[in-house]
């Protein structure tokens, strides 16, 4: 209870907003619920973007703390989720791509669910929380439940979708509005699976984690979220084209948008047409509403128990997303569109703070920030920080975020095996550095890139060749240098 009352006392100081608190008085350990959904991108109404419909989500901010700027460690589901899970970097976990368990490297790893399932809790997971068909049986109590749905992540209702998907790996059209319930589809059928699995608990503390799989494309949702927006009310992108002396290593060639029936073959960098732009963005919308609807449920399911009082909350994002910005889709870039997350927690006790930290933090923080609030010793072995450390310095603190990503030559999807090139990146309060390697000799370095940020919102003119930024650009390099050692693994085989 030390660390809880030392994180009211700090909360109630914070830079924003006022509190009422009503702590816990017992022994018990807090029960956690934790919260991921998949794809989710900072497009919320409490992070500002006020067209955006998340009543549930912007409630639970309102009685937690809301990271500002926090930062995945690569735009990619399963590297994301292994780091935060594992509380290592990917240059440990050795997961830099959608093939890879991180098992093979760090057999001896104890997970954040496997570190609460050794000190009494149960754990329970529903949904994706580890990657598809990756799943950590070690973190769980029971094993872990997924809708029995032939993929959960492009699964269609109607029928004329179901029969172009089964031929097409499952590809259908990129989104789906159809007039069902929440529970048609997998993110509803979690929801109330989770709701079932809280009803029957034994009393002991819990570490519920609840993945989601929307807003992933295909963007499918029940017609009533598509029916809160209108495609002529929705603003396209501004920054469609790509930053001025980037290398052609910053982008894909091709994204996952581009396997989805009507979705037209332009080439990397192309924007789509204003039409389909504006509607992929409102099925995206529909899709963070629909998500929203059910952490809405569940946090009434805990509320209606009696026990949301005593039970931290975290929700977070694995990665953001573009929505047509820089004329591309989807993930996989070191940009702050694509490594930029919603990261919310709300700590066990009644706290209503409307609390917002500006300070940037890493997805890797999450792991020691709950086993701190929960009233543990944070291991030794884990690489991230408590991010209670950070609102007892008053929330101002000048820290960092690193991110990476690999290529091949040819700029598609790739493993780590095939990979020829890494990109490794740091991001300041007020700069983005991006340095691209040879994977084969790391001490090559093939392009550089530096963003003054202070010019505007997104990464738009590369400086790395700007002599008036040389001292800022060896500064940020010394901090590269001093984070990321992918020599030390040179000829091992975790592929």
């Amino acid at each position: 209870m030390k660390y809880f009352n030392a994180f009211v006392m700090i909360v109630s100081a914070i830079l924003y907003g006022s509190c009422q608190l009503k702590v816990d008085s017992g022994s018990k350990k807090p029960h956690i619920l934790f919260i991921a959904v998949d794809d989710l991108r900072p497009m919320l109404g409490c992070y500002g973007v006020e067209d955006v419909k998340s009543p549930g989500i912007d409630k639970l901010a309102d009685q937690g703390i809301m990271f500002l700027n926090a930062f995945s460690q690569q735009a990619w589901c399963s590297p994301s989720r292994t780091s935060l899970l594992t509380g290592l970097r990917p240059d440990k976990t050795r997961v830099y791509d959608l093939v890879t368990n991180f098992r093979d490297a760090t057999p001896n790893a104890i997970t954040l669910p496997q570190f609460f399932k050794s000190n009494g809790y149960k754990t329970l997971a529903f949904g994706k929380i580890f990657h598809s068909n990756m799943d950590d049986t070690v973190s769980w109590s029971i094993p872990t439940w997924e809708p029995k749905v032939i993929d959960p992540l492009k699964h269609y209702v109607l029928s004329e979708n179901i029969e172009a998907a089964k031929n097409r790996n499952g590809y259908a059209t990129p989104y789906e509005r159809a007039n069902v319930l929440d529970d048609d589809y997998p993110d509803g059928q979690i929801t109330a699976k989770a709701i079932e699995a809280l009803e029957g608990m034994d009393g002991r503390p819990f570490f519920l984690a609840v993945g989601y799989y929307k807003p992933h494309l295909p963007f499918n949702a029940p017609a009533k979220y598509w029916e809160m927006y209108d495609d002529d009310n929705i603003d396209l992108p501004q920054n469609t084209a790509r930053p001025i002396g980037s290398p052609e290593y910053a982008f894909l060639t091709r994204s996952e948008h581009h396997n989805y029936l009507g979705v037209p073959p332009l080439p990397s960098g192309t924007p789509l047409p204003d039409s389909l732009t504006r509607k992929l963005i409102h099925g995206y919308m529909a899709c963070v509403s629909y998500v929203d609807a059910q952490v809405a449920r569940l946090l009434q399911a805990l509320e209606d128990r009696g026990e949301l009082e005593h039970t931290i909350v975290v929700l977070w994002g694995d990665h953001g997303w573009k929505l047509g910005e820089y004329g591309s889709w989807s993930k996989h870039t070191n940009y702050d569109v694509d490594t930029k997350v919603p990261l919310i927690i709300k700590p066990s006790g009644k706290v209503f703070v409307n609390a917002k930290v500006k300070s940037i933090v890493e997805l890797l923080d999450v792991y020691p920030t709950l086993v701190s609030l929960a009233g543990f010793e944070i291991p030794d072995t884990i690489e991230g920080k408590s991010l209670l450390s950070l609102i007892e310095s008053g929330g101002n603190e000048e820290n960092v975020a690193f991110s990476q990503f690999i290529r091949n030559q040819e700029r598609n999807y790739t493993t780590y095996k095939d990979a020829e090139v890494i990109g490794q990146t740091v991001r300041t309060d007020q700069f983005r550095f991006i340095r691209w390697i040879d994977k084969k000799s790391p001490t090559t370095i093939l392009a550089t890139e530096l963003y003054d940020l202070r010019k505007g919102e997104y990464e738009m003119i590369n400086e790395a060749l700007n002599e008036a930024y040389s001292e800022k650009i060896r500064a940020l390099s010394e901090l590269l240098d001093k984070n990321f050692h992918p020599e030390e693994f040179q000829g091992e085989s975790f592929d």
